[in-house]
Order: C-alpha cells, then sequence, then structure tokens
C-alpha cells in the first residue's frame, strides 16, 4: 500500500481541524497549513502524532511549493470576514 500523505488547509478552522485529527487517527501523515500560528489546543489533540505532522503557516493568496510525495490535497482554508479586498 502507497503511503499516504495530505496536504491539508485551513488547519485551525473548524472543519479542517476535525479532519486533521481524524486523519491522524488514520495513522495519515499530513502536512498542515494555516494563516494562523498553530494554537495550544490543536498542539495538545496532536501531540501524541510526532513525525505524522508538519504544521506551517502560509496564505493561500500567496504562492507557495507544495513538499514532494503529496498523494491528495484537502482545501478547508475559507475566507474570513467581510472585506471584499480579501481575495
Amino acid at each position: 500500500m502507497e503511503k499516504r500523505q495530505i496536504f491539508l488547509t485551513g488547519a485551525t478552522g473548524f472543519a479542517g481541524r476535525h479532519l486533521l485529527t481524524s486523519l491522524l487517527k488514520d495513522n495519515v501523515s499530513v502536512v498542515a497549513m494555516s494563516r494562523q500560528k498553530e494554537p495550544d489546543i490543536l498542539k495538545h489533540k496532536t501531540s501524541n502524532y510526532n513525525g505524522k505532522l508538519q504544521f506551517f503557516r502560509g496564505d493561500m493568496r500567496n504562492k507557495i511549493n507544495l513538499p514532494v510525495g503529496i498523494t491528495a490535497i484537502y482545501h478547508c482554508a475559507g475566507v474570513v470576514g467581510k472585506s471584499k479586498n480579501r481575495l
């Protein structure tokens, strides 16, 4: 079976953090991205999955280079706020 490595956007949001914990429980490696720093509650929930989680700050409006080996992308990031200039 091929090793799965998921790239997850919006990892600190409502849907993203639930998907993240579910993927880690299923022993899937996750590269998680969020605009915000990794919150303490997320660090606590994911501390037992050392080596399966890479977390970094990023913004979907900026170009990023995906790590080698990503097998799927789960896009859970969204536009936050009412400003029309955010896109």
